[in-house]
């Protein structure tokens, strides 16, 4: 029995088995039979295509490819020959169709831009030479006008130094000396009253009290008296009337009694005298301190002024110093002066001299420049200057091609706008001519080199190719102001092809790769996962932004 076939097999065949008789009572002891493996390969098969398509959907890569039209030549460009120079053309020694070498004369020239300047540089050494003669005339004025100023002020600040340092010193001496005596006479007064004024005030204050005591003695003692010379007056005037004495003795003792009375009144007023004469005395005292104090304030002012005077006399000494530095500053613009006229001098000299270099250089250039050389070799295509014309500098005289490398041979191809931006230096290319059938030999691998930043029009691609004839037929079907994108690729050599580059898919055909073979382009500008093809359709079939 086969191993994938089951022990009992069904009432009935499989595919008559319906849902009711699945969910019936009846069939729950019969076994279901087992489909037989080889019926699964199908689903297995397509199940794994399913998963390699989407794997290759996300890991692999459709690369995306844009084409152009190219022809294979000689690295060779035509270029515009442009005047270096501006003038007027006398002779052209050249035609179209002639080949020149680098440095040939093509035509004589008189430059007009170069004469002009070296008119200019003339007349301006001319100005230069004038303008130095006015100017050294008027410098030399200027100097001698400053300098007899200041002389004039070193003669006066000489004097003044001279006169200074002789009578400064002098009067500053007189007027020390003056000052020292002065406080000398009054720090003289002032220690003979500071000296008196004590013993003065306290001796006579001791004579006026010694004379108190007297003058009290004297009192007391004439009063002490006087009754006694009253009782005499009486007695007296009793016993003349009892006629005992004359009358002379009682005048006496009258007399005797008022003298008595006058000496106390006088002793009296000499007591008062003495009370009056404390204050004076006090007073004088007081005006003595006064004195001593106005004696210290004037020897304080003396002080003061003596400390003036030696300031000022500092003062003056710094004016001297001050004034001698002036002179210095006088001495050193002298030198300023002379220093500046002889820089202006040889400014003005350098600036002539300079003018002088111009000349000579204008001189030899316009010499050089009266004939306009090749700048490089080639043959002239055209020439489009007239003798007679004046030819500006970086104006057209003509084309010339120049012949490049013969031993290599580049592509020069040409994309629209749109693929040939999408193009970068380094990408590789295949390159098929139009000889060769792409689906049997491939293209001849290629690298780009260049890919020009502008838009270029078929009469700049003429340019380049040297044959208009080529770009109309490579460009067919676009107008003739349609611009393109050109691109420029190196073509990789295999030694051991029989064309000798290396080609992507074989050996390649038995046959020479020439120069002017058009051919066709082909450059991935990039590999895409296919996904990326799917999503934007998925996301406008679910309407998902």
């Amino acid at each position: 029995m086969p191993a994938n076939k089951l022990l009992y097999r069904m009432p009935f065949p499989p595919e008559q088995i319906n849902s009711q008789q699945i969910i019936s009572p009846e069939t729950y002891d019969e076994l279901v039979a087992v489909v037989n493996l080889h019926d699964l390969f199908p689903i297995i098969s397509f199940g794994s295509l399913i998963l390699l398509v989407l794997a290759w959907s996300f890991f692999g890569e459709i690369p995306i490819k844009v084409s152009g039209r190219a022809v294979l030549s000689y690295p060779n460009k035509v270029i515009d020959v442009e005047s270096s120079i501006t003038g007027k053309i006398e002779q052209i020694k050249v035609n179209p169709g002639n080949c020149v070498k680098k440095n040939q004369v093509l035509a004589v020239m008189e430059s007009s831009d170069i004469k002009q300047r070296l008119e200019q540089e003339k007349f301006k050494l001319n100005y230069l030479y004038t303008q130095h003669q006015q100017a050294t005339f008027l410098e030399n004025e200027r100097i001698e006008i400053e300098n007899k100023l200041v002389k004039q002020q070193q003669t006066s600040k000489q004097q003044s130094i001279k006169n200074n340092e002789d009578i400064i010193p002098i009067s500053n001496a007189a007027e020390l000396e003056a000052i020292r005596q002065q406080k000398t006479s009054i720090f003289q007064k002032m220690r003979n009253i500071q000296k008196i004024t004590p013993e003065l005030k306290e001796k006579q204050l001791q004579e006026i009290f010694k004379q108190r005591i007297s003058l009290i003695d004297q009192i007391q003692n004439a009063r002490h008296l006087k009754p006694i010379l009253e009782n005499r007056l009486k007695q007296r005037k009793l016993l003349f009337t009892q006629g005992a004495i004359s009358q002379d003795q009682v005048i006496q003792s009258e007399q005797d009694y008022l003298q008595n009375s006058q000496q106390i009144s006088q002793l009296e007023a000499q007591l008062q005298g003495l009370d009056v004469k404390k204050p004076e005395i006090e007073q004088r005292y007081k005006e003595n301190l006064s004195t001593i104090s106005n004696y210290q304030t004037e020897l304080k002012q003396l002080e003061s002024k003596s400390i003036d005077v030696r300031r000022k006399f500092k003062d003056s000494l710094t004016n001297i110093e001050q004034t001698k530095a002036e002179l210095k500053e006088l001495e050193i613009r002298q030198r300023n002066l002379v220093r500046e006229n002889l820089q202006s001098i040889n400014n003005r000299q350098n600036e002539i001299q300079q003018t002088k270099n111009n000349i000579d250089n204008l001189t030899k250039e316009y010499n050089a420049n009266k004939e306009l050389k090749s700048a490089t070799g080639g043959c002239f295509l055209e020439i489009i200057a007239m003798p007679g014309a004046i030819l500006q500098k970086g104006q057209r005289f003509g084309s010339m091609e120049i012949k490049g490398n013969h031993d290599e041979i580049v592509t020069v191809s040409y994309f629209s706008i749109g693929d040939g931006k999408q193009i970068k230096p380094g990408m590789k290319v295949q390159v098929t001519p139009d000889t060769v059938s792409r689906e049997r030999f491939g293209g001849i691998v290629g690298t780009v080199t260049e890919v020009s930043s502008f838009p270029i029009t078929k009469s700049g691609a003429s340019n380049l190719v040297g044959n208009p004839e080529i770009i109309e037929y490579l460009t067919q079907g676009t107008s003739q102001n349609t611009a393109l994108i050109q691109v420029k690729a190196n073509l990789t050599t295999d030694p051991s092809t029989f064309s000798g580059y290396q080609w992507s898919s074989s050996k390649g055909p038995e046959l020479k790769v020439t120069a002017g073979t058009t051919a066709t382009v082909q450059a991935i500008v990039e590999k895409r996962r296919p996904i990326t093809f799917v999503l934007p359709i998925l996301r406008e079939w679910s309407g998902i932004d």
